[in-house]
């Protein structure tokens, strides 16, 4: 067996063999297809009808599943979600996954549908170190795109700072009105905290003197005892990254323009 058709004729009898559509309701139905969680449970996907078109739907489901493995109300965990979502164009509501179609298109949303749960699903693999290190990667790429004219820099070396190598600071934000720079440091734990605090506190010995500003994923999940410290140094604080981004961006750009 290896021609076109043999082969063809295969893959159609397995996929039926593995579809089927329940009625759970006079208009809605579940789908089931050969598409499972890690732990081995089937994707629960409903279709319902509405007029003329058609509601691909989870009901709420597939968050409900992720939150047993993994922390769905962190601001990082949100931001994810709400990113996979909007690349994928579907929609959602107060924890309904759903995506509008005909029915003349609903195999390709269908397709797209099962594609951005299986995304979203694959969110409790992601442990709380990698999660970190993405954050940073996104607070300078998000500090890269905006300020990329003002002389943004990562990495940044401050001169005349002792030691300055091992008081680098994450980013900083060079063309300025007044020539002093702007450094912004990301934290997300305690430990970077510390460092931040440590970095700030050289400078200040060090007769630097930069416009310094914190950007925080999430300054509930820092300790009080942490934040008091770094607080005497810096000349602003954002509490939480994720949905402030233009807020951040609003502040910024009146110091520089």
């Amino acid at each position: 067996m290896n021609n076109l058709i043999d082969i063809k004729n295969i893959l159609q009898k397995q996929f039926m063999d593995m579809f089927d559509l329940k009625q759970i309701r006079p208009n809605i139905f579940q789908i089931i297809l050969p598409y499972y969680y890690s732990d081995g449970d089937i994707f629960e996907v409903f279709v319902e009808t509405e007029g003329d078109l058609l509601v691909i739907q989870d009901y709420g489901l597939s968050l409900m599943k992720l939150s047993y493995d993994s922390d769905t109300e962190s601001d990082y965990k949100r931001e994810l979600i709400r990113k996979i979502l909007k690349e994928n164009q579907v929609d959602f509501d107060e924890g309904n996954i759903y995506l509008m179609t005909s029915i003349h298109f609903l195999l390709p949303n269908l397709m797209l549908f099962l594609d951005t749960i299986s995304k979203i699903s694959g969110l409790s693999l992601l442990n709380k170190k990698v999660a970190r290190k993405q954050f940073y990667e996104i607070v300078e790429k998000f500090l890269f795109e905006k300020f990329a004219d003002y002389g943004f820099e990562s990495k940044y070396l401050p001169e005349k700072v002792p030691f300055a190598e091992d008081y680098l600071a994450p980013h900083a934000i060079t063309r300025t009105l007044n020539n002093i720079p702007i450094c912004l440091f990301p934290i997300a734990t305690n430990d970077k905290c510390d460092q931040v605090t440590i970095t700030v506190q050289h400078y200040k010995l060090s007769g630097f003197n930069p416009s310094l500003i914190v950007i925080y994923e999430s300054m509930e999940e820092i300790s009080g005892k942490k934040t008091s410290k770094v607080t005497n140094f810096m000349d602003k604080q954002f509490s939480f990254f994720f949905k402030n981004e233009d807020f951040i961006t609003t502040y910024l750009k009146e110091r520089l323009n």
